[in-house]
């Protein structure tokens, strides 16, 4: 990388800062590695199963009592 594209880049970064911005392909390669290291098993959630799961906790848990509603597809190996 010449020196003129990483002042370039960094000019950029401190611009989107002020838009409370960051770049993910700056850090992404700290978040996934390049060989997988955890003991995950191949799995398959089927949406027509889970939907009705999904409107069942938006029915069972508001707004006021959590941020974000989400259910998290957990790999049955971790």
């Amino acid at each position: 990388m010449t020196d003129n594209n990483q002042n370039s880049r960094e000019q950029f970064y401190q611009h989107i800062s002020g838009q409370n911005l960051t770049p993910l392909w700056e850090s992404l390669h700290h978040l996934v590695p390049k060989t997988p290291n955890a003991n995950c098993v191949p799995a398959y959630w089927n949406y027509q199963e889970i939907r009705p799961l999904l409107l069942e906790s938006g029915s069972l848990i508001g707004a006021k009592e959590a941020v974000r509603r989400v259910l998290v597809l957990e790999n049955p190996a971790l």
